[in-house]
């Protein structure tokens, strides 16, 4: 088994697919010495910067090798990579940022770690195509297999496959909301909370009474800009007790809503 590093244009598309694209630092401003340094790409939010690194692997492995445990070993060794990357990052730059004094200009700083994983059969053709692997992590993952250092919430490595993230972001429309669900899912790690994947825990972010008040306060701004006429009323309805099933089908609706809004509207 062998391993080889996959096109870097993996990323580049899933910026170029979401909202992200309107907010990546170009390169001559991820130099400012008031912005960490050395991460793949840099995003600015009007109340958040999104520092994010990159592990994409292709390996080499014939066909009776890649088993599930075979699978686990590799999500294990393209995590720890990104781990130890980032946790030598953060160290050489918070000591540079300390001695000059500088700071994040009060912003929540988040550090996102994706990883991507595919598989080339040894016994294919030389130009065969490599398959994807399909994954997502979890708590328990954290807990057993890439032990995450938690000492300093602010300093937290979030990780998640590619796939999963552009999920993500696909369902989180606006840079508030992904930074949200940052926040949620970093308060997840650091308390020890148990969840089974990161898909399950978006779909807890999403159906959460917090979500929707959000959603009431975007709709609020559409109508400041003449976007809408008025809050949907069944988005009213969603914030009470005992409606997670009718939040849930009322989101779908809403993110067409909000697609059409953020065009318009920076949140």
């Amino acid at each position: 088994m062998d391993t080889q590093h996959a096109s870097p244009s993996l990323w580049q598309q899933m910026i170029h697919q979401s909202f992200l694209s309107l907010y990546e630092l170009p390169a001559d401003k991820t130099t400012n010495p008031e912005q960490f340094q050395g991460y793949d790409f840099v995003f600015e939010f009007s109340s958040a910067i999104i520092y994010l690194i990159v592990n994409d692997v292709v390996m080499r492995a014939s066909r009776q090798k890649v088993d599930s445990a075979q699978v686990r070993e590799w999500r294990k060794e393209v995590v720890n990579q990104l781990i130890k990357r980032h946790a030598q990052l953060y160290l050489k730059n918070d000591r540079s940022m300390a001695e000059s004094n500088t700071s994040t200009a009060g912003k929540d700083v988040y550090f996102i770690g994706l990883t991507s994983l595919s598989v080339v059969h040894q016994d294919d053709k030389p130009q065969a195509s490599s398959h994807t692997v399909d994954y997502e992590y979890g708590s328990q993952f954290f807990a057993e297999d890439c032990v995450l250092d938690l000492d300093d919430e602010q300093s937290v490595l979030q990780v998640f496959s590619h796939q999963n993230f552009v999920d993500i972001i696909s369902q989180l429309v606006t840079p508030s909301d992904l930074s949200a669900f940052l926040d949620f899912h970093r308060s997840q790690l650091t308390g020890f909370e148990s969840f089974q994947d990161e898909s399950t825990l978006l779909t807890q972010f999403l159906q959460s009474p917090d979500f929707h008040q959000r959603a009431i306060r975007v709709q609020e701004q559409l109508i400041d800009n003449q976007l809408i006429d008025q809050i949907e009323q069944r988005l009213l309805k969603a914030t009470e007790p005992d409606q997670a099933v009718f939040a849930k089908a009322l989101m779908l609706r809403f993110r067409k809503i909000l697609e059409c809004g953020t065009s318009c509207l920076i949140v």
